[in-house]
């Protein structure tokens, strides 16, 4: 979406000027730049648009609070949008309630004497009626709306409203004028002063139009620039992306690596492991073994040398005494 909010106002101290504003926006008196065909289509959004009616329900809320005669009883709101937001294809229902929203925080309820919407027009709109009684109950259109400030105080509260449209608020310092459907017919007419309206207001929005497009440029130039900044910045890290992806690769290869070495380490130690458990029953057979093996020889020599022995007494007694005391059969353990 694109475009500003518009709000244009006029002030009413008397009945009948307020009932001549009232005539327009009920369509009781002609209206040259309206659609009589589309005249069903205007619709009262809240309170009255019954001139009468509205004329006095404003009279009743602020005689008892006007101090002057020359003292405003009413405000004349417009309530539109520029031509952009409806280039862009604006919701005229969208835009209505953000204004009627911005109207009821601004003025409160009690305020709002009339509204409705235009449809009949070339462009759709809210006009507004409403009493300028501020909330410690004075009657003051000068707390709103007493000079620039004050107006573009009440434009930056209101943004909030439009901004959910994707509205922007209006160029500050920039003053905005309105020719009204009278002059232009005047001057179309060949009326010399309402002509030197014309051309001084078709100007000045020709250089708030060059302002606006120097701007935008500006703004396009710097998302461009800040465009170019993000695309270096990604390209930056998709680079360290790209050396970070590598250089896991070569951990994760070595890692591998390490796993294989582990594993072989693993193996090895589980079948030395199981050497050393075959070797420890061996020694122990062994060691058994010996220790079992002086009495088993022992017997085994005993069984051989003892009938020597009694081989050896049982000789006769012609035997050679050398042949006995030779030690040929003594016993090895004597």
């Amino acid at each position: 979406m694109a475009g500003c909010p518009i709000i244009r106002l006029a002030k009413h101290k008397t009945a009948s000027s307020l009932i001549g504003a009232m005539g327009h926006h009920a369509r009781t008196i002609p209206t040259r730049n309206a659609d009589p065909a589309r005249l069903c289509e205007n619709q009262t959004i809240w309170g009255t648009e019954d001139p009468a009616e509205v004329v006095r329900r404003v009279m009743a809320r602020t005689d008892p609070l006007a101090k002057r005669k020359d003292a405003v009883r009413a405000v004349e709101l417009f309530l539109g949008a520029s031509d952009d937001f409806w280039e862009a294809g604006g919701d005229w229902q969208l835009l209505a309630r953000a204004h009627l929203a911005m109207l009821r925080r601004e003025f409160g309820d009690d305020n709002i004497i009339g509204c409705g919407l235009h449809l009949d027009e070339r462009r759709p709109h809210l006009w507004a009626i409403v009493t300028p009684v501020t909330p410690d109950g004075r009657l003051s259109a000068a707390h709103w709306f007493d000079g620039p400030k004050k107006i573009a105080a009440l434009l930056d509260r209101a943004q909030g409203n439009f901004a959910r449209l994707g509205m922007e608020r209006a160029r500050r310092g920039v003053k905005a004028t309105h020719i009204d459907m009278q002059t232009l017919q005047q001057a179309a007419a060949g009326n010399a002063r309402a002509q030197r309206r014309v051309q001084r207001e078709l100007a000045r929005r020709e250089k708030a139009a060059l302002e606006a497009s120097q701007v935008a440029e500006a703004k396009a130039a710097k998302a461009i620039a800040e465009a170019e900044q993000a695309r270096a910045a990604a390209t930056k890290v998709v680079m360290q992306l790209a050396v970070m992806e590598t250089r896991f690769k070569g951990i994760q290869a070595r890692a591998q690596k390490l796993d294989a070495v582990e594993a072989v380490q693993a193996r090895q130690a589980t079948e030395l492991n199981a050497f050393a458990r075959r070797l420890a029953r061996v020694q122990g057979a062994i060691v058994e073994a010996l220790r079992m093996l002086p009495a088993a020889v022992a017997d085994k020599i005993e069984a051989v040398w003892g009938p020597l022995r009694k081989a050896e007494a049982e000789l006769p007694a012609e035997v050679p005494a050398t042949a006995r005391s030779s030690g040929s059969l003594t016993s090895p353990w004597t």
